[in-house]
């Protein structure tokens, strides 16, 4: 049995909350982002400053994704959250 029902699209589509943290290390620093959902240490972004770290992330989300997609592993979903920022 399938474990991914829906299409390949629709999980590309999704919107996850993302989170930035600001790394320093060494005297160096670096901006981390990454969701909760598809982990910390295996899906995240890393750049010079949110933007950029951000723009990594969705990079490889999407071809993170696709390798889950491919291997029918299960693509956790976005968890909805009441809070507000």
């Amino acid at each position: 049995m399938k474990k991914n029902s829906k299409t390949l699209n629709y999980y590309l589509d999704l919107k996850y909350n993302i989170i930035i943290e600001y790394v320093s290390e060494d005297q160096e620093y670096y901006f981390v982002a990454f969701c909760h959902e598809l982990g910390r240490g295996s899906c995240f972004g890393i750049g010079e400053n949110p933007g950029k770290a951000v723009d990594q992330f969705e990079q490889n989300r999407i071809e993170f994704i696709k390798l889950l997609y491919d291997k029918d592993m299960l693509i956790p979903e976005p968890i909805e959250s009441n809070t507000e920022y």
